[in-house]
């Protein structure tokens, strides 16, 4: 197939670009780059473009952060991307940004039915949610239309602070970790096992050294984590009304949800009570990597329009 479109998920740290056809990535063409190896994310797509000896005329680009007036500024890097620019600079027709949530929820469509089932729950409805719990947090909304594709809406809910029902089972937090994302990212998961062991634990490394070598503090931490999980996705579903479903995403949902005692306490936290009695909506788990290029290829310009 002939090339139609590059797309790139550009993250914190490592990015993964690739070219896309008729709706669908080319695999042969993934390549994943260090951010660290370029000054900015136009240098980056030209390095990945001179490497593929091809040209396509749209660009969708997602990163992690808000975009608005089509510009997109990564939270975790002091990276601003304009669609104007790239598309200047790389001779691209038309450039599209995308908050890289956003990604994830143009994939559902394609994905949703074979992604791992944490809770069955009956789906019904047009809208879910995407939760993303990695090196920071944020959430995507999600409406179906009924051609079958996808609405999504650029958020950034870490910012916002944390539920008061969530602060109530964290005396032991630092003062001042009063965000969603001081909580739930990678720097939250070990603030809080730094709280509860009483000591700084620097690194996932150290932590899980820490978590194997100490039981009962992996089962206070494992639990308190769970709970909190659990009654932020309460608050989310009140939010969100996400009857299709909740697809928790990230590197730090992937490896807490891995552990049974944090999936238990998740779930021994009540639905919304107005939802009815033991009601709460469907949990699946974003566990492939290529699933961000998969809604970038899928992606539709005209449901922005």
């Amino acid at each position: 197939m002939t090339p139609d479109r590059l797309i790139a998920d550009i993250g914190g740290t490592n990015s993964r670009i690739a070219l896309a056809a008729s709706g669908v990535p080319l695999p042969q063409t993934v390549r994943i780059l260090r951010n660290d190896d370029f000054a900015g994310v136009g240098p980056m797509l030209a390095d990945f473009l001179a490497g593929v000896g091809q040209h396509p005329q749209e660009a969708v680009i997602a990163g992690a952060g808000p975009h608005a007036g089509g510009r997109l500024r990564l939270t975790n890097r002091d990276w601003l991307i304009d669609a104007d620019e790239l598309s200047r600079d790389l001779s691209l027709g038309k450039t599209h940004l995308l908050n890289d949530l956003e990604s994830l929820g143009h994939s559902l469509p394609v994905l949703a039915d074979t992604l791992p089932v944490l809770h069955e729950a009956p789906r019904d409805g047009r809208q879910a949610l995407v939760v993303g719990i990695g090196t920071g947090f944020n959430v995507c909304p999600v409406t179906r239309q009924p051609d079958g594709g996808v609405v999504t809406w650029n958020s950034e809910l870490g910012h916002a602070p944390l539920p008061m029902d969530i602060v109530a089972h964290l005396p032991e937090l630092p003062a001042g970790r009063q965000t969603i994302e001081e909580l739930f990212s990678g720097r939250g998961y070990l603030a809080l096992l730094s709280a509860l062991g009483g000591r700084v634990v620097p690194d996932h490394e150290h932590a899980q050294t820490i978590l194997h070598a100490d039981s009962g503090l992996a089962d206070r931490f494992h639990g308190l984590f769970g709970t909190c999980l659990g009654l932020l996705l309460r608050m989310l579903t009140l939010a969100y009304m996400p009857g299709n479903g909740i697809f928790l995403a990230g590197s730090v949902a992937r490896a807490a949800l891995a552990n049974e005692t944090v999936l238990k306490a998740v779930m021994q936290v009540d639905g919304p009570p107005v939802l009815g009695p033991g009601r709460r909506p469907a949990l699946r788990l974003f566990d492939r990597d290529d699933a961000a290029l998969t809604g970038l290829a899928a992606f539709d310009p005209a449901a922005r329009t």
